[in-house]
């Protein structure tokens, strides 16, 4: 059912030949209401190959689907009750958001939440399929609802932690002001190592970023020090708090060096050591 291109375990979907394709499979299913078994995780080339969808691709898979197939509902089922405004494994006094839109919930996972990879709800969005996050610990919990209503997004502060950060700072070696041209060159090296920035400042003689610390960050570095002078800090954490306020500023920042901190209308952001 499932036709992507050949990008391997980050395949991208051919929307409109596997809608042609679930709609004949689905007519060859009997029976009343039609069952359908099937794996996550998998789609094939147009030359027949076997691809992978990468991070998230089981869940990703039912978004799939329900798409395809102009599902009513989709439920995915995890081991905590549902999205919560932290990690409760981290804050003992988190609060479950028990109804958000897709757009809250494709923000925080993009900041870092981890129970649903943005790339689950981007189909369920585009046909307005509402999302359940339940419980199979716990079959009674209410569970998260995710669908258009925007409503309470607001209501409940949440925040995100990101540890093992690395901050990563660049100046021309001539000083010249940082303009689009260094900009474009600094972004195809970071492409070209397949590294993600999760935050960026400016000025006007340096850019700053903040990523994840794995075994492609050295390599970058190297690749940047030729045209720049680069300095780095490392084991810091992004705190992001989406629908801020003071009291949680200070309690998530409280005895902590701020080295970068961003404020938009709904979200702050901080680089800490």
């Amino acid at each position: 059912m499932v036709r992507t291109d050949n990008t391997y375990r980050s395949a991208r979907i051919d929307w409109e030949t596997s809608e042609r394709r679930s709609a004949t499979l689905l007519a060859e299913v009997t029976g009343s209401p039609k069952r359908i078994v099937t794996q996550g995780f998998i789609g094939f080339s147009s030359e027949g190959d076997t691809t992978t969808l990468g991070r998230e691709g089981s869940d990703f898979s039912a978004a799939i689907f329900a798409y395809l197939l102009d599902a009513e509902s989709v439920t995915i089922w995890k081991d905590v009750p549902g999205m919560f405004n932290a990690d409760p494994k981290r804050f003992p006094d988190t609060k479950l958001l028990s109804h958000i839109s897709y757009r809250e919930a494709i923000e925080l996972s993009y900041f870092g939440a981890s129970v649903i990879h943005p790339r689950t709800l981007q189909p369920l969005q585009k046909k307005h399929i509402p999302l359940y996050v339940r419980s199979f610990v716990d079959l009674a919990a209410a569970g998260s609802t995710i669908d258009d209503r925007s409503e309470n997004d607001s209501l409940i502060p949440s925040f995100i932690i990101k540890p093992g950060q690395v901050l990563i700072s660049m100046t021309p070696r001539d000083l010249s002001f940082i303009v689009e041209e260094n900009l474009s060159d600094i972004f195809s090296v970071f492409a070209q190592h397949g590294v993600r920035i999760n935050l960026m400042q400016n000025s006007a003689v340096a850019f700053t970023v903040c990523v994840d610390n794995d075994n492609r960050v050295k390599p970058l570095v190297l690749d940047l020090r030729r045209d720049y002078e680069v300095r780095w800090n490392e084991d810091l954490e992004l705190v992001t708090v989406r629908h801020f306020d003071e009291p949680t500023l200070t309690k998530l920042t409280s005895g902590k060096e701020v080295l970068i901190e961003q404020r938009s209308r709904n979200t702050a952001r901080f680089v800490v050591k």
